[in-house]
């Protein structure tokens, strides 16, 4: 999920579409008129030229390519200086504290799952 305070837009990019149906009674009641897309992340991080305040994934746990989804988001334009990055994920699996344009601000632990906060390296 991307978005933009305050939310006028938010995009879901699913990285496997039959994992859940998203409707648009997910999302809280937007400001303005919402987009709602569902495509998946790779793609949209390719071709999306607008940047987000936050950034949030949520990939399915057994998704191998969590770090490459990372770094492609950090060479994206869904990012500017002040975007914030959240991706869930089990906490058995290590995240990098650095990532290529992409450096860890925070992390917690909720019992099995992990949510770690990136920040573009240069407003770090």
């Amino acid at each position: 999920i991307l978005g933009s305070l305050p939310v006028s837009t938010t995009y879901s990019a699913k990285t496997n579409a039959k994992a859940h149906k998203t409707t648009a009674s997910d999302f809280p009641e937007p400001q303005g008129t919402p987009v709602l897309r569902l495509e998946p992340v790779e793609r949209f991080v390719a071709r999306n030229r607008t940047a987000f305040d936050i950034v949030y994934l949520d990939p399915p746990f057994d998704y191998p390519h969590k770090r490459d989804l990372l770094r492609r988001l950090s060479r994206s334009g869904c990012l500017h200086e002040t975007t914030r990055v959240l991706i869930h994920a089990p906490s058995r699996e290590a995240l990098p504290e650095d990532e290529v344009g992409l450096v860890r601000t925070d992390q917690r632990e909720y019992g099995g799952s992990t949510l770690t906060f990136f920040a573009p390296r240069s407003s770090s």
